[in-house]
């Protein structure tokens, strides 16, 4: 597991709801949601920072990721939040980080399926990304860019 899988999950997941929306029929009646939570709790060998930094790095993270579910054709069909600690170590330093925020994929009324990601993604960007997920075509773009957390991150573990 990485903190990149945590969030490739984020995108498998709402790829799997856009996959149920789209062979959905819609209801009269608005079903309840369903409710998954699912802990995190993982140390894993971070061949992603070890690649960047040059040192081998070993992250821990610690949170949870919920997901809601609904049922009707329309409107919000899907909400998941993530809330996930990381630290990161190696050869005694350390550098901690965040993957916070919510993706929620919604149906408009004429059928566009949309994925609204919000948050700070770890060495991504911070803010909001909305992407129209039947073209890839991105509709909102986020504003700040963390990706130069990479070179914060490599001088605390390599200090």
């Amino acid at each position: 597991m990485s903190y990149r899988s945590i969030r490739a999950g984020r995108v498998a997941a709402a790829a799997g709801l856009f996959t149920a929306v789209i062979g959905g029929t819609g209801t009269a009646l608005a079903a309840a949601p369903t409710f998954e939570t699912i802990p995190i709790e993982d140390q894993f060998t971070d061949e992603f920072l070890t690649e960047i930094c040059g040192v081998d790095v070993t992250t821990t993270a610690t949170g949870q990721i919920k997901i809601r579910t609904f049922q009707d054709g329309t409107g919000i069909q899907s909400v998941l939040s993530i809330n996930v600690r990381l630290t990161a170590r190696a050869d005694g330093n350390v550098y901690k980080f965040q993957d916070v925020g919510a993706d929620v994929v919604t149906v408009r009324p004429d059928g566009t399926v949309v994925e609204l990601s919000t948050g700070q993604v770890p060495f991504g960007f911070t803010g909001a990304l909305m992407v129209n997920m039947a073209t890839g075509e991105v509709i909102l773009e986020p504003t700040h860019n963390t990706e130069g957390d990479l070179d914060e991150a490599c001088d605390a573990l390599t200090a």
